[in-house]
């Protein structure tokens, strides 16, 4: 955990002195050590068989990896060429895998006898959140669709009897149509934003209004109380049914990974590592190949 917090701090230290640079930092370089740190530790959980990668931990170590791999990458390549764009991008993702790797902290959380249950909570809440978004991300597509469909239909034709040229209006399409019905559940769009300064026939006008209205009733009242009642009952059955029993078994997986991990922190770890890597493969260079692409092979599929 110290090795991991000392990783934390060169992220925040190169997120608040940011520097203009196209080639990397020295500040890059010591997260680029932690980072192939971490690689090795995952490698080293997967040959042994000690890590279950169907959980949320493990999804977010993969994900760190992977997003601060894709940032490196972007800047190696784009440094050279100073591809500002490519620049550009991998900060973005440096942004991103720094967000999660903050989050990474409250796995430690866990261990926690008050703040555990409510990491768990969070956890549990968190996974009904995802599943009311994909309900919401249809219905939001189906109406941003509709109103779409309506407003253009009614501004082209209007534009069309005075002989105008058609102009992109506010449902110009799918993707502002999700902006604008988005940011509608805010209390961000009036009625008079929907047609805004364009001339629309009263049919479709009036269609597009209903429409507008329904997906508020829809959205605003209907699903967002689903959302409150499915983050209650989340809540009241992680503390009623077995919050207990899930915390201990979290509590449990945490010591178990601890004992079968190296006892070296991050970055050291690879003082260990990689000679035991080396004389393993050197040992039984196919066995270990076939064993670690069935393990590869049995997480993916």
């Amino acid at each position: 955990m110290i090795g991991y917090l000392i990783f934390l701090a060169f992220v925040i230290m190169r997120i608040a002195y940011y520097i203009a640079e196209p080639n990397l930092t020295w500040i890059d370089w010591v997260i680029l050590l932690y980072v192939a740190a971490m690689i090795a530790e995952e490698i080293y959980q997967i040959s042994n068989e000690q890590t279950s990668y169907f959980n949320i931990t493990n999804v977010l170590d993969i994900s760190i990896i992977l997003l601060f791999s894709c940032f490196f990458v972007l800047r190696i390549v784009g440094s050279p060429a100073k591809n500002l764009l490519m620049m550009r991008i991998s900060e973005h993702v440096f942004a991103v895998a720094a967000g999660i790797s903050f989050l990474r902290v409250l796995h430690y959380s866990q261990v926690s006898r008050k703040l555990g249950p409510i990491q768990i909570s969070f956890i549990e809440i968190t996974t009904e959140v995802v599943s009311f978004v994909v309900i919401l991300g249809v219905i939001l597509v189906a109406f941003a669709l509709a109103l779409s469909g309506s407003y253009t239909a009614g501004v082209h034709t209007a534009d069309f009897e005075k002989g105008n040229i058609s102009v992109p209006h506010n449902f110009n399409g799918l993707w502002p149509s999700l902006e604008l019905m988005y940011w509608s559940l805010y209390g961000y769009v009036a009625q008079s934003d929907l047609a805004g300064e364009h001339e629309v026939l009263w049919l479709e006008r009036k269609m597009g209004e209903i429409m507008f209205a329904l997906w508020l009733l829809v959205s605003a009242i209907v699903l967002l109380n689903m959302l409150i009642a499915l983050i209650d009952a989340a809540f009241d059955r992680v503390k009623t049914e077995n919050g207990a029993l899930v915390w201990n078994l979290a509590v449990t997986n945490i010591i178990r990974n601890i004992k079968h991990s190296p006892s070296f922190p991050l970055p050291v770890n690879l003082v260990y590592l990689i000679p035991l890597f080396a004389m393993g493969f050197l040992a039984s260079p196919v066995h270990r190949l076939k064993h670690c692409w069935r393990k590869v092979n049995s997480i993916i599929f």
